[in-house]
């Protein structure tokens, strides 16, 4: 890694959105050249027909031009319906379906999504029906490296002992899509590919404070014992993306130019220790439950989101009206629902020398930044509802406009915060991106350039010398040619 960033082009990003810093919204931002409030990608599971028309992501911009394309897992690639056209496709972990190309990594999805699923908040310690065997049967076809499988094994075998290590099933995960990516490249050769993880983020925002505990700011906040802990935890998941850049960085994938960005960065926020979090545990019940005996709901589908976070999509709008007023009515304790885009508290638009501006949100001392639950509307069929109430003491009973309503009929439960804390870090529009050329020299600086987030989809567009669409406000600043 250190070889990596010394060689390599350096750049400071900020993201443009500013109206929350996610990163289902950042990478969206990142992809599509235009902020949040232009694309409106704002929830997982939201449907996405306008923004892909109106701003297509740079994989369908680049095959739309004739450039040969592959990707894997980025955030709402799932959108993509003709996997054809592509040298290799396979959708992120929210994929509401399991297409897959090429065909041969259909089980693997299969299994992929599965784990993803049961594994929202917690890593589950199960391992989904058939997993092994998709496994195995990719590792046989030489698209699992015979050491991954090894650290497979390893890992399995030191959660029996240490219960704290079923943290690091993501970064299993990790070193699998890796190995199929690299699997890929090799075998489709495409002239542009993109690869998305998100385990070092994961890593970064429950363990930021014990992987870096020299001037802390939850210095006698969090537990000793817990920082000893989960000391190790963040490097662990860079050692596992580390092993993806060794072997690009060594040529083996060709002669390339790799960019390695982040869309978002982090920073630490004040934290303490929780046991539990109380949320939502049975969805159909918790509408139905808000909605009342008095009104009869037509069928929804639940979609694929990150706890503690809920996309319904329902079958006509009466009926997400109907959830949405009953929403607004919510109240535990004194905790209100509160129906916003914006689920932080507080935030600034803020000025960089040479006029960027960005986002930050306010992290008070006391912790409690965020609202605990909040609903919205993102088109008048699609509801979204996030609720997390940390460490919660009082009656298990909800108020409903004028009823009330116990905890277990209105599918509320406590989940266990399993690794100890909520996060320690959140997200901040300070990202990074750096450009390694394979051969060749990279322009490396003392100094590190600060631009837009929004500037990478007009440098890949400059690069293979396609037009830049007249929505872009991004400039083509990173340079991609091999020098």
């Amino acid at each position: 890694m250190a070889q990596f960033l010394s060689d390599g082009e350096s750049f400071e990003t900020l993201a443009a959105d500013k109206i929350q810093l996610d990163p289902w919204i950042a990478w969206p931002s990142f992809h599509r050249g235009v902020n949040d409030e232009t694309h409106r990608l704002l929830r997982l599971g939201q449907r996405t027909e306008r923004a892909d028309s109106a701003f297509p992501p740079i994989w369908r911009l680049l095959a739309d031009g004739g450039v040969s394309v592959g990707v894997y897992g980025s955030l709402f690639s799932s959108c993509e319906t003709d996997l054809s056209r592509y040298a290799f496709f396979v959708p992120d972990v929210f994929s509401p379906h399991d297409s897959v190309n090429p065909p041969e990594l259909q089980g693997f999805q299969n299994f992929n999504l599965a784990m993803t699923r049961a594994s929202g908040r917690n890593a589950d310690e199960a391992v989904a029906s058939g997993g092994g065997r998709e496994v195995l049967k990719l590792a046989l076809g030489g698209r699992i490296q015979p050491g991954t499988l090894g650290r497979i094994g390893a890992q399995l075998i030191s959660e029996k002992f240490n219960s704290r290590r079923l943290s690091r099933r993501r970064n299993t995960q990790t070193e699998l899509h890796a190995d199929i990516f690299v699997s890929l490249l090799k075998q489709k050769k495409p002239d542009f590919s993109c690869f998305y993880t998100n385990n070092v983020a994961a890593a970064m925002h429950r363990f930021w404070s014990a992987a870096m505990p020299d001037g802390s700011i939850n210095a006698g906040r969090l537990q000793g014992e817990w920082l000893d802990q989960y000391s190790d935890e963040v490097f662990e998941a860079l050692y596992s993306v580390e092993r993806l850049l060794r072997r690009l960085v060594s040529g083996e994938a060709g002669d390339c130019v790799i960019v390695l960005a982040s869309a978002l960065g982090q920073e630490e926020i004040p934290a303490e220790n929780h046991k539990d979090f109380l949320t939502i545990t049975n969805i159909r019940r918790f509408i139905e439950g808000v909605v009342g005996d008095a009104c009869e709901l037509g069928p929804f589908e639940s979609l694929p989101t990150m706890v503690p976070d809920y996309s319904l999509r329902f079958s006509s709008k009466k009926d997400a009206s109907l959830v949405r007023d009953r929403l607004g009515s919510l109240k535990i304790n004194d905790y209100r629902a509160v129906e916003t885009l914006e689920r932080m508290h507080s935030k600034e638009i803020l000025t960089q020398e040479g006029g960027l501006s960005y986002m930050r949100h306010g992290y008070d001392e006391s912790g409690h930044f965020k609202h605990p639950i909040t609903f919205s509307l993102s088109d008048d069929e699609n509801v979204h509802i996030s609720f997390q109430i940390d460490d919660y003491e009082g009656a298990d009973v909800a108020a409903v406009g004028n009823r009330e309503v116990s905890f277990d009929d209105l599918g509320l439960g406590r989940v266990s915060h399993d690794e100890g804390v909520n996060c320690t870090a959140q997200h901040s529009a300070n990202g990074s991106l750096i450009v390694h050329r394979v051969s060749g020299k990279s322009a490396v600086g003392a100094d590190i350039p600060v631009i837009s987030a929004l500037d990478f989809v007009p440098s890949v567009l400059d690069h293979f010398g396609l037009a830049k669409p007249s929505y872009l406000t991004g400039k083509p600043t990173i340079a991609l040619a091999r020098v």
